[in-house]
């Protein structure tokens, strides 16, 4: 009994796209196992090169140099408190120097952290503030004219500001990590930019940094531990997409995080909530943030516990910085806690026992 040619072909054409539509399911379920398999591979590279990792059994937590030795504010008030106290006085070093980070090694430092920012003509910088003492913006100013901005007597390299990252590379020891913040404006709630002069595209901004020290970390030295750092949640998202083979840590400040749009910088925990999700290596605090007043009878000390458990828990890195880690004291009740390290000033007038 002869058939409908037309209903033959109807069936012919759905069973092809019935084997068409199995074989796509397929091949998505196999991408995504590829996807998944590289992006599971890709974390076990980083825990086995994780530069945020104790440094040994005996040291469990990372004693950070804050812009090498301290800023220049906070050295000048330890020196005035033991002038008023009849000790001897702390030397003093000049912050984001060569000779500050030197000192901060000596002293003990496992990382030092700075701030890195692009020249006019590209090169990687470091300062603190988008703009010189004289109120010119560094990104409108070559290296040469950045150096030109030095006191005379600074004629040593080592004493030298707007030095580039570069020299951190060649003249700091390899056992000194390095904790790169790179700066980045953000906005306020106003409207108004922290650098309304920035003009570079965030992408190029982050990859002329990174390349950079991924160039002159292979040309100096190999082994060196480096994580970044930023207040920026898109610089966070930045590297973590173009560089996810890089330890990213973002950096939280509770006391100004209010007067920004970014919704992440509030406090802790949502700085907590976003490295979690963004699959950052880490987060870091202000230390005050470990210990808020006394409130309805609850224990200040469990609050910061719980803070770090939630880390840990998390498989987040725990850093804090601020004013309250240059306390002996509390550096140890952190370590205690299990805070993954410190980022503290005049690291060089005292040194830890742990």
């Amino acid at each position: 009994q002869s058939q409908n040619p037309r209903r033959e072909k109807g069936r012919r054409t759905c069973f092809h796209r019935e084997r068409e539509s199995r074989e796509s399911h397929i091949l998505s379920l196999s991408r995504n196992y590829r996807i998944q398999k590289q992006s599971k591979m890709l974390s076990l590279r980083k825990l086995k090169s994780d530069p945020l990792a104790p440094p040994s059994d005996f040291i469990q937590m990372l004693l950070i140099g804050h812009r090498g030795v301290g800023t220049c504010q906070e050295q000048e008030l330890r020196r005035r408190r033991c002038s008023e106290l009849g000790l001897p006085l702390p030397l003093r070093f000049r912050e984001n120097t060569l000779l500050s980070m030197m000192q901060a090694e000596k002293a003990g430092a496992h990382f030092v952290q700075f701030e890195v920012q692009l020249s006019k003509d590209r090169v990687p910088i470091i300062h603190h503030n988008f703009y010189t003492d004289d109120g010119r913006f560094v990104g409108n100013l070559t290296r040469a004219e950045l150096q030109d901005c030095n006191e005379e007597d600074d004629d040593i390299l080592h004493e030298q500001l707007y030095t580039t990252m570069e020299s951190f590379f060649d003249f700091l020891p390899e056992k000194l990590g390095f904790d790169i913040e790179i700066k980045y404006p953000r906005q306020y709630k106003t409207g108004a930019s922290v650098c309304p002069e920035f003009h570079w595209d965030l992408e190029d901004y982050v990859s002329k940094i990174v390349n950079s020290a991924k160039r002159h970390s292979i040309r100096s030295v190999k082994n060196r531990l480096i994580f970044y750092s930023s207040f920026s949640s898109d610089v966070c998202l930045a590297l973590r997409r173009l560089y996810p083979e890089c330890s990213t840590v973002f950096l939280v400040n509770h006391k100004e995080g209010h007067k920004y749009t970014e919704v992440h910088g509030l406090n802790g925990r949502s700085g907590l909530e976003f490295a979690s999700s963004a699959y950052l290596q880490g987060v870091a605090i202000h230390s005050e943030e470990l210990q808020p007043p006394k409130e309805g009878g609850r224990n200040p000390t469990q609050f910061g516990r719980e803070f770090i458990h939630d880390c840990k828990r998390r498989r987040l890195h725990c850093l804090t910085w601020g004013p309250k880690n240059n306390s002996a004291e509390f550096r140890r009740l952190q370590r205690e806690w299990g805070v993954d390290g410190v980022i503290y000033d005049n690291i060089h007038a005292e040194q830890d026992d742990f």
